[in-house]
């Protein structure tokens, strides 16, 4: 499958997606450091049930993950706002992060409802990112869960549009091995992916982002919108540990 770069340096985004990048590989690595980490592990929920991986161990909830990262978001803003100096470059001063939102185009309500994971906006801009995450865990993860209805497929959904907006977001959560080699494996999932994926490479802050691109009619009667949109889904993997660590085994 062939890929072509996007370059977006003239367009709102470029600036937004550097700093969300930017600032969300920062939160995790405050997350996995020493003081942040035995505060998130020492929280009701911050795990899920003993995994037999590899003798046992508990693996953080892709939801508190998600949850702790919009946290310290919040934090490095206000360091930001308080303060008045960048984190590597980042601005998040403008940024406004919220879990578990409602989708913007919803035809269920409550229970019903279909929420997206994490939501980045600078609201005066008019610029709303919205984000799936997920755990994985195993190579069979991939296809089942990152592939799968509950992942990049919703970035497909044309009754309740995950978002209208130009980008949207993957994150995997990776407990074991490297970020890179996780990349690797998803990378070669979404070249092999049935149905075949539309490929891109999107150039931010001068890295390339392997990017999905979901081309759909979307039409939703209850609230009255039928157009053609394009979404380009950008991909990233974060590094998270288990306890006891995965990465010492």
């Amino acid at each position: 499958m062939t890929s072509k770069a996007v370059f977006i340096e003239d367009d709102l985004w470029i600036r937004f997606l550097e700093n969300v990048v930017g600032g969300l590989r920062e939160a995790s690595r405050r997350i996995v450091g020493s003081g942040l980490r035995a505060h998130y592990e020492a929280r009701r929920g911050w795990f899920g049930k003993v995994r037999t991986l590899r003798g046992g161990c508990r693996i953080p909830k892709e939801e508190s993950i998600s949850h702790a990262l919009v946290e310290v978001l919040k934090i490095i803003r206000a360091e930001q706002l308080v303060e008045g100096r960048t984190v590597g470059g980042v601005d998040l001063t403008k940024m406004d992060f919220q879990i578990e939102v409602p989708r913007r185009f919803e035809e269920g309500i409550g229970s019903r409802s279909l929420p997206t994971d994490i939501m980045i906006a600078v609201t005066h801009d008019e610029i709303d990112l919205r984000i799936e995450a997920k755990n994985i865990l195993k190579a069979s993860d991939i296809v089942r869960e990152y592939l799968g209805e509950r992942g990049i497929q919703r970035f497909d959904d044309v009754r309740s549009p995950y978002t209208i907006e130009k980008f949207g977001a993957m994150l995997a959560y990776v407990m074991d091995e490297d970020a890179i080699r996780w990349k690797a494996r998803i990378d070669l999932a979404l070249q092999n992916a049935v149905p075949p994926l539309s490929l891109l490479a999107t150039t931010i802050a001068g890295e390339t982002l392997t990017t999905t691109s979901h081309d759909r009619e979307v039409d939703s009667p209850l609230h009255r919108i039928r157009r053609r949109c394009r979404t380009d889904v950008i991909h990233l993997v974060l590094e998270f540990e288990a306890a006891p660590s995965l990465r010492s085994h």
